[in-house]
């Protein structure tokens, strides 16, 4: 066989080799420090397969071949090996976003499920009440939002293992805005809106991640609470239907640490709770509506410990990402909310209600200066009754 024949027989072998691996998580007998493995101890092997070791578990990850599983299977200091498995956001299912900004919100709302869990009854006594640390692991928290910032106290992201969890999702600054909105003037109000909110992005920016940054998310949260003290609650709206040992074990070690978690039962309608909530010491929460009714989505069964409303939920989004809103309040009370006319300018307006017919030109009378034009529907389009309204 000619030299240049045995070179491209090298290269495919290679590429084949490459395009075998895949990422595992590898859990040991010592912690990964002590572990006398090559891929752990030489520098060329850890960069090579991307290792990634743990803390709370004695475990690591790294991207193999199945020649090197197998390998490392037969290992007297490897307990076990898996693949990972698919982490995703739990959305709420119909979600209402609401950017809580003051150039866009008329005062602030109260979303039904507040009131339903007799949250304000509790707030004499939980606000101001001391080191309360809620930790969102999820597709990371807008931290500028001003609806949540004043209860930032921080985070990490696990992809690029910074102290910036920007959420380019959505799904975790709606979460935190149902825990822990402030109770101002604007936007929304949460469960507990003077509790410490700490943001762990273990999802990317389409809500999806692995137990691996799972995994990495409880480390983060478990050595900042024993930097920092105080009491600790783990919030995880999302999951997945395969078990994972090593993340079951992180999670082992989580409440050991004194730290409560709660996980979202899932979203399949099903008899059957989704992990991580399915793990023995999680509170696996399931979603009901308005009514007290089970939601139609939720997962049940005998793994559920407890509900909590989570059907058209009233929560803060990235700025700049959600639909606006036009929100309409009456001198007698009643607030209607609607979609707002795409292209309109974000402002407040208020004044009186002058009834102004179908809209034709010769319906708006003088007094409407100033004031709301009230246009019934039918006849015209909307920009003909829009170019009335404004001759």
């Amino acid at each position: 066989m000619r030299p240049l024949t045995l070179a491209l027989l090298a290269t495919a072998l290679c590429a084949a080799s490459v395009q075998s691996a895949d990422r595992y998580l590898v859990a040991t007998q010592a912690t990964p420090r002590e572990t006398p493995l090559r891929v752990l101890r030489d520098a060329g092997e850890v960069r090579s397969h991307a290792v990634r070791t743990f803390t709370s578990v004695n475990a690591f990850a790294a991207t193999l071949t199945d020649a090197e599983v197998a390998e490392l299977r037969q290992s007297s200091e490897v307990r076990y090996v898996t693949r990972t498995v698919e982490r995703h956001a739990f959305d709420a299912s119909p979600a209402i976003a609401d950017q809580a900004t003051t150039s866009t919100s008329i005062g602030q709302r109260m979303p039904y499920g507040i009131a339903m869990i007799h949250a304000p009854e509790m707030w004499s006594v939980t606000k101001g009440a001391g080191p309360i640390n809620v930790a969102v692991l999820d597709t990371g928290i807008d931290m500028h939002h001003p609806d949540l910032a004043a209860n930032y106290a921080g985070g990490y992201n696990v992809f690029d293992q910074s102290s910036n969890p920007m959420d380019d999702h959505g799904h975790g600054t709606h979460v935190a805005g149902t825990i822990a909105a402030l109770d101002n003037d604007i936007g929304v109000v949460g469960v507990a809106p003077e509790v410490r909110l700490w943001a762990v992005k273990v999802l990317d920016h389409l809500g999806v991640g692995t137990d691996e940054n799972i995994a990495q998310g409880t480390d983060w949260v478990i050595n900042k609470k024993r930097q920092i003290g105080g009491d600790w609650i783990m919030s995880l709206s999302l999951g997945g239907n395969m078990d994972s040992p090593v993340e079951a074990e992180a999670f082992k070690r989580v409440i050991a640490e004194g730290i409560l978690v709660t996980a979202a039962a899932g979203n399949l309608g099903l008899a059957f709770t989704e992990f991580p909530a399915a793990y023995d010491g999680v509170i696996a929460v399931g979603a009901i509506d308005s009514t007290s009714e089970l939601a139609m989505f939720s997962d049940f069964g005998p793994r559920l410990n407890v509900v909590a409303p989570g059907v058209g939920v009233l929560s803060t989004a990235v700025e700049g990402t959600a639909p606006a809103l036009a929100v309409m309040t009456v001198s007698t009370g009643p607030t209607f909310v609607a979609a707002a006319v795409q292209g309109s300018t974000p402002g407040q307006l208020r004044g009186h209600y002058v009834s102004c017919g179908i809209g034709h030109a010769n319906e708006f009378p003088p007094e409407v200066r100033g004031n709301i034009a009230l246009i019934r529907r039918g006849e015209l389009t909307f920009n003909e009754k829009v170019r009335n309204a404004h001759p």
